[in-house]
C-alpha cells in the first residue's frame, strides 16, 4: 500500500499459474477514499512490479525498477513488460518511467525528488523523479564484485550506506565497519 497524498492506494500481482505462466503477473491496483470508505478500481498496469517501494511524487507513485521480462523460454508472452513504471492516481492512468541513459537495463538504487529520498541499494541508477532524469551510483572505494554493502539508507537526499561484507577465495567474509555519504 502507498499514500497518494488524497487516497490509500493497494497494489497486487494478478495471480497467474506458475511456473510456466502464459501471460504476466501484472500490478493491479485500487484507491480508497478515506472519506468516503469507498474503494476506486484501477486500471490494470501493464508492467511486472514485485515490490512494495512506492514513492509519492506530484500527484504520481512511482516504482522505480529497470529492466523488463518477456516470459523467456517457458512463458514467451506476446512482448517484454517493464519490471518499474509510475501510476497517476487522480487521472487513473498508468505512465512508463523515463528511458534510462544509454538504454541501460542495470538495476535501479533509488528515487529523489525535491527535498526526499528512498534508496534500496548502493549500486546502480537513481531516478531524479522531478526532472525525470537517471543518474549512476558511482561504485564505491573497492567495490567489487565479492562485495555485498550493507545497510542503505536516504538522509533528506542524501545515500547513506554503511558495513557489509567482502568475500575471499575461501568464502569467508570480512565484515565491513565502513560509511558513505552520496550526493
Amino acid at each position: 500500500m502507498a499514500w497518494s497524498g488524497r487516497e490509500l492506494v493497494l497494489f497486487a500481482n494478478e495471480l497467474v499459474p506458475q511456473p510456466g505462466a502464459r501471460e504476466p503477473s501484472l500490478v493491479l491496483a485500487a484507491a480508497l477514499d478515506l472519506g468516503s470508505r469507498t474503494w476506486r478500481r484501477l486500471p490494470d498496469s501493464e508492467m511486472l512490479g514485485g515490490g512494495a517501494r512506492w514513492f509519492a511524487h506530484d500527484g504520481r507513485l512511482i516504482f522505480p525498477a529497470l529492466g523488463s521480462a518477456d516470459g523467456g523460454e517457458v512463458g514467451t508472452w506476446d512482448h517484454a513488460y517493464p519490471n518499474g513504471g509510475m501510476l497517476d492516481v487522480a487521472r487513473s492512468r498508468w505512465l512508463p518511467l523515463p528511458d534510462p541513459p544509454g538504454g541501460e537495463d542495470d538495476f535501479a538504487a533509488g528515487i529523489v525528488a525535491g527535498q526526499k529520498a528512498d534508496y534500496f541499494g548502493a549500486r546502480g541508477w537513481v531516478l531524479d523523479a522531478g526532472a525525470g532524469t537517471w543518474t549512476r551510483v558511482p561504485s564505491l572505494d573497492g567495490d567489487d564484485a565479492h562485495v555485498d554493502r550493507g545497510s542503505v539508507t536516504a538522509a533528506g537526499r542524501e545515500l547513506i550506506v554503511f558495513g557489509g561484507v567482502r568475500w575471499s577465495e575461501g568464502a569467508r567474509g570480512e565484515l565491513l565497519n565502513d560509511a558513505w555519504i552520496w550526493r
